[in-house]
């Protein structure tokens, strides 16, 4: 299906809200990383990139890896968390953050991985899925040979990154509600989706590949 037949209304709609709150949480962190000095330092600029490349993977997935119909009740449930989110990065960030330190260096490393794992696993599903002898077949190659959700997992990563670059503790609160959300209800759901579809493959997929974390869990 072509981009252009994609952009449904609620996919806008979600896009658009997104970058909204992408917008708003980029003015506050320049503003009150910069205040009265004029150029902000650093670090609310390395954490206002990071989300900015946060969009820009929302966006390339709704646009070319998502292609099922987006319903209005998901596009506002995923507005609606994404904003949480951005906000939360930006008022913690936003009124104490100078000069990046070591901390701050280890979390972009982290988000880079992070993002990699989700989108570079999202993308090699989609190039596989795209060729005809691969219909109706389930993928259990590239990334995803290591996890069966390395996808969740990888967002995982890089929203802790993002805590460390916010240099906020309490900003834990994201990734540690994520991994809730994949454990008990998006990792279930899924698997009972797959399992109803590809039978005794993902019987015996499921059965040599790790949940969501590789070579752990």
């Amino acid at each position: 299906m072509p981009v252009r037949e994609r952009l449904t209304l609620p996919r806008f709609a979600m896009l658009l809200l997104q970058l909204f709150f992408v917008g708003t949480a980029t003015w506050w962190l320049m503003r009150s990383g910069g205040g009265s000095r004029g150029t902000p330092p650093l670090q609310p600029m390395l954490l206002a990139g990071c989300l900015w490349i946060y969009f820009l993977r929302t966006c390339f997935t709704a646009l070319v890896l998502l292609r099922r119909p987006l319903p209005w009740s998901e596009a506002i449930g995923v507005s609606a968390w994404m904003g949480l989110i951005y906000a939360t990065y930006a008022l913690a960030a936003g009124r104490s953050l100078g000069d990046p330190d070591g901390w701050a260096w280890a979390g972009l490393a982290l988000y880079g991985v992070g993002s990699v794992l989700n989108s570079g696993s999202e993308w090699m599903r989609h190039r596989w899925k795209l060729r005809p002898e691969n219909r109706g077949r389930l993928y259990t190659g590239g990334l995803f040979r290591y996890s069966m959700h390395i996808n969740y997992f990888g967002d995982l990563l890089l929203f802790t990154g993002l805590c460390s670059i916010a240099g906020s503790w309490w900003t834990g609160w994201v990734p540690a509600a994520m991994a809730g959300m994949f454990v008990w209800f998006h990792i279930p759901r899924m698997d009972r989706y797959l399992a109803g579809k590809y039978g005794e493959a993902f019987a015996a997929y499921a059965a040599r590949t790790k949940k969501l974390i590789p070579f752990l869990y």
